[in-house]
């Protein structure tokens, strides 16, 4: 039941990829006849106990010295025999690893040791454990033992999105669906309540996580409960590794037929819980001490959970795209210092609403700079013309403008130019020359009155495109002429991740906590976006010395929840020409654009930032002869202090991040 196999095969058919199981504290017959019971009433898997309630309290009990191996009569899940059914719960013996009294807690220790060596023997792919205690440092300890001992083992840690719903599986739980609607909260104290004790619950998880080193093999079952908490409370979970949705049967309400579903609030809560994470779903308290069956109402909860997942909206076309690149890193492109394959031309291609807005930014540029019905020629450069897209675009606009145009395009990727003389030939005739040279030293006979490149990184300028551009234009571009694109700035934002730092730990050495990479974020979360700097390009900007592209930005946010940043989440957006832009600015993101992802910038150590408190972040831009890199490090502030002679000074916290990739050891883009 771990996440590197989905099991079931024996189970009733699945065209989908959601398992839907039930969370019980007890079995009333043999696991052969539950299995069995499982698979009438259309569920997956169960989380079942590994040992009895009465088992794990008599041990407790016990002053044997050694712990006897388990007997028949102690376990619920005896054997190996359907352990691809099964999750298992470890016992509430893990609450007393942190009791005052030694003997209780080695004794805890004990039983929870032969627990997890029993999971180990039957092969349990996963294995549930209870909330830990506030303040629970045996606890995390032994998770540890636990993630160490079992190295293919999946842990899912129990934690209520609040602390007031109560722990899962209730003996008295009936399974007629509760009357009471499961709204939002209609009190400003039950909202308040719900906050503070969100709050609390994230910070027992938080801690447990860091203890583990922030384990790949660590995550939540987060238990949701009939009242939620305020919407920022509930984003926080979304960048959290959660295997499992526990949906309690108290969080349901009978709809007018008087079948169980969720509140609207509840409902895009797990859409957006599903679509980030797709976990495993777990329906608790729906059984009590009794067999599941089909007559008892109970299949009408695993109907609805389907139902939500099989009544998604259809992807668009950009989601498509993005589809298996969620969460994913990517090392980005060096266009400069690298000739692209055809494949990668390709692929970029394929985002029309890039091209577009370039295509209305020339459109637009053309009727500004020639009246209609004039017979004068525009030229146009296109700068790293690749496959000849922009070409394409450049003679669409004059087609549709009336203006009459010659293109030049220039490319550098000698394996590219034989593409555009291709099509030269067969499709742009003489309107198009075609030139193979570098922007930087070409120097034609004739300079052009638009000049258009797309040399955008994830970041803007992350792939030089200041470097190309700036020597460029005053040997390409009259003095009159029109850069397009116009600007282009980078903005960044404190990010949280657990998926994404654990895929860099995956590299296991400095180099990799030092490199950005290019990613679709899925399991992230951020508060705030700032800009970082821009860049302008215009028949002016001439100036010409060692450095002029270096940047340094000192941006400081305030964080209104407490925050684990793993890294730097980087945008960018564009000025195409005028009020023509492209973006891909979260708050103003082109729609259906898909050619860039966002940029990750990570951090070795995580910076823990509590609620109501500020970070700053600093971010370099640098470059000698040879390359570009950035440099970057965040600082959490504690507060502004008087230095007595009029001048005030910001106190570092503490658990500062150290400066990553200095003098660009690690990464750097080549001129």
């Amino acid at each position: 039941m771990g996440d590197s196999h989905k099991p079931y095969s024996s189970a009733s058919s699945r065209s989908h990829s959601l398992y839907i199981g039930l969370d019980v504290d007890s079995i009333p017959s043999s696991i052969l006849n539950f299995v069995d019971a499982l698979r009438d009433t259309n569920h997956d898997f169960a989380a079942v106990p590994l040992i009895t309630p009465v088992a794990s309290h008599a041990l407790l009990k016990s002053t044997t010295r050694i712990l006897p191996p388990f007997s028949h009569d102690q376990l619920y899940v005896d054997s190996a025999e359907f352990v691809d059914y099964i999750t298992g719960i470890i016992s509430n013996a893990m609450l007393r690893l942190d009791s005052p009294n030694h003997q209780e807690r080695f004794r805890a220790e004990q039983i929870v040791k032969q627990e997890v060596a029993w999971a180990g023997h039957i092969g349990l792919a996963s294995l549930l454990l209870p909330t830990p205690p506030a303040h629970a440092p045996n606890y995390a300890r032994v998770v540890n033992f636990i993630l160490t001992s079992l190295p293919y083992v999946t842990l899912w840690i129990r934690i209520p999105l609040t602390s007031l719903e109560t722990s899962p599986a209730s003996p008295s739980a009936t399974t007629a669906p509760p009357q009471t609607p499961a709204a939002a909260p209609t009190a400003a104290t039950d909202s308040d309540n719900a906050d503070r004790s969100a709050a609390v619950m994230w910070n027992r998880w938080n801690a447990l996580r860091c203890a583990c080193d922030h384990s790949s093999r660590l995550g939540v079952a987060l238990s949701i409960p009939p009242t939620l908490p305020s919407p920022p409370h509930l984003a926080i979970w979304l960048a959290e590794p959660i295997k499992s949705l526990v949906l309690q049967k108290q969080a349901f309400v009978s709809n007018p037929k008087g079948y169980p579903v969720l509140s609207r609030r509840h409902q895009g809560f797990v859409r957006a819980v599903m679509e980030a994470h797709q976990p495993y779903i777990l329906l608790a308290n729906l059984t009590s001490g009794t067999l599941p069956s089909s007559s008892g109402g109970i299949t009408a909860y695993a109907s609805y959970v389907r139902h939500l997942w099989d009544t998604r909206p259809e992807p668009d076309k950009a989601e498509r795209f993005a589809k298996g690149y969620k969460d994913h890193l990517q090392a980005p492109l060096q266009p400069l210092m690298d000739n692209l394959e055809s494949s990668t031309y390709e692929v970029f291609e394929k985002d029309p609403v890039k091209y577009n807005q370039y295509e209305l930014a020339i459109a637009a540029a053309l009727r500004d700079r020639v009246p209609d019905g004039s017979t004068e020629i525009t030229t146009i450069m296109v700068l790293g013309a690749g496959r000849g897209p922009l070409v394409d675009r450049a003679l669409r606009a004059a087609d549709t403008t009336g203006r009459i145009v010659k293109v030049v395009a220039l490319e550098k990727n000698v394996n590219a130019v034989v593409g555009l003389n291709r099509k030269k030939v067969q499709e742009w005739g003489d309107r198009v020359t075609v030139v193979f040279g570098d922007m930087r030293g070409w120097r034609p006979e004739e300079r052009a009155d638009i000049l258009v490149s797309e040399l955008l990184g994830s970041f803007g300028d992350n792939e030089l495109s200041p470097e190309c551009l700036h020597p460029a234009i005053p040997h390409l571009l009259k003095p009159t002429g029109i850069s397009i694109p116009s600007s282009y700035s980078a903005y960044v934002a404190p990010l949280t991740s657990h998926k994404l730092h654990s895929e860099v730990a995956g590299y296991k050495d400095l180099k990799g906590w030092e490199t950005p990479y290019v990613v679709k974020f899925g399991q992230v979360r951020w508060e705030k976006i700032e800009r970082c700097w821009t860049f302008e390009h215009t028949t002016a900007d001439t100036e010409d010395y060692s450095g002029v592209h270096d940047r340094h930005c000192s941006l400081t946010f305030q964080l209104s929840e407490s925050m684990l940043i793993h890294g730097l989440a980087g945008f960018f957006d564009s000025v195409l020409y005028k009020d023509i832009t492209i973006s891909i600015h979260p708050d103003w993101h082109s729609p259906g654009m898909f050619s860039w992802f966002p940029i990750f910038f990570p951090l070795r150590i995580p910076v823990f930032v509590t609620a109501n408190h500020s970070v700053q972040v600093n971010m370099w831009r640098l470059s000698d002869q040879r390359k570009v890199w950035y440099e970057w490090c965040v600082v959490p502030l504690l507060k502004e202090l008087g230095t007595g002679d009029g001048e005030s000074i910001v106190a570092a916290a503490g658990g500062g991040s150290v400066l990553h990739n200095p003098g660009g050891r690690s990464y750097w883009i080549g001129l």
